[in-house]
């Protein structure tokens, strides 16, 4: 019981990490563009929206692409992807800058997050996959709720420091990928799943 567990030790502190990365963006980006670029209420809905718009459409494509290309790759460059646009937050100059970055968040994390569930239920036994997805899940959302928290206090004593830490814990993300051995996926043409 507590290997199937400790196995997937990886794959639950991947997705706390990425969720508390991901909090800093959804809490830090509107902070930003009202503070610093005085964006209207129109606009921060929309600078708010264009990253799980991307999100959206990008966990439809690449939850079906692991499938049969495999989960390691989506991993990896998810969170680099989300590394890179964290970045492009924290040296923003313009709002302008917000509206490109925010998109790459989106695909980065649409990659991610399909990908590193099904990753986690093929390396999980069946008899325990109820329990550890539990484990993962509580991660996940305390890692969001942490998150958003530090946005404020980071955020009072330097403008990018919430960017600069959601980017570095992106990229931690990806080394955990990086370094970690994984079951192959179940291999599926994408003509048949479609």
């Amino acid at each position: 019981m507590i290997r199937a567990v400790r196995g997937q030790t990886g794959y639950i502190a991947a997705g706390g990490l990425m969720d508390m990365a991901c909090g800093c963006m959804i809490a830090g980006v509107p902070i930003l563009a009202a503070d610093r670029f005085g964006l209207d209420w129109s606009q921060l809905g929309l600078v708010g929206a264009v990253g799980p718009l991307l999100y959206l459409i990008s966990c439809a494509l690449f939850g079906t692409v692991s499938d049969s290309a495999g989960r390691k790759p989506f991993l990896i460059v998810g969170p680099v992807l989300a590394a890179l646009a964290a970045t492009g937050c924290a040296l923003a100059t313009r709002h302008t800058h917000l509206f490109w970055a925010m998109p790459v968040w989106g695909l980065g994390i649409g990659m991610f997050w399909p990908s590193v569930q099904a990753a986690l239920a093929d390396d999980t036994p069946p008899d325990r996959l109820t329990r550890v997805l539990g484990q993962f899940n509580v991660t996940w959302c305390a890692g969001l709720a942490l998150g958003i928290f530090v946005v404020s206090p980071l955020y009072g004593k330097w403008t990018a420091a919430p960017f600069w830490l959601a980017a570095a814990t992106f990229l931690v993300v990806a080394l955990i990928f990086c370094l970690k051995r994984m079951k192959r996926s179940p291999r599926h043409s994408l003509r048949g799943s479609l």
